[in-house]
């Protein structure tokens, strides 16, 4: 018979903290953190955060593939579109469960971003 598991035994999977622009911006300047692009491919090659990598929501069993990801202990913030967006709170879920132990989300995303006229790449 399958019984539930409660969080406490599990460890509880914490939420990932949300993130403002001001706060991404100060951690993007810091080259120590990875930002996770959770958009699909096409949105990713047509712009984003510089040094992102791209981990859609479908891909998340794919981490292990990404070198950057390598590193569980390293500091990672996950950004979708923007806020109404739930892919990069999907991914940073994924992360966590996966055992990153620092993993964050970019509420404001690429669209919050790149109105910023923040630095973008394709």
């Amino acid at each position: 018979m399958l019984r539930a598991i409660s969080s406490s035994s599990w460890g509880g999977f914490r939420e990932p903290e949300l993130l403002e622009f001001r706060a991404v911006l100060r951690a993007w300047k810091d080259s120590a953190v990875l930002f996770v692009d959770a958009r699909e491919p096409a949105f990713f090659e047509e712009g984003h955060i510089p040094r992102s990598v791209n981990l859609p929501r479908d891909s998340i069993l794919r981490e292990k593939s990404i070198r950057e990801l390598s590193d569980k202990a390293r500091p990672v913030i996950v950004y979708c579109s923007d806020e109404d967006c739930d892919d990069g709170k999907i991914v940073a879920k994924g992360l966590l469960a996966l055992g990153h132990s620092q993993v964050s989300v970019y509420a404001g995303g690429w669209e919050e971003w790149a109105a910023s006229g923040s630095p973008t790449e394709k």
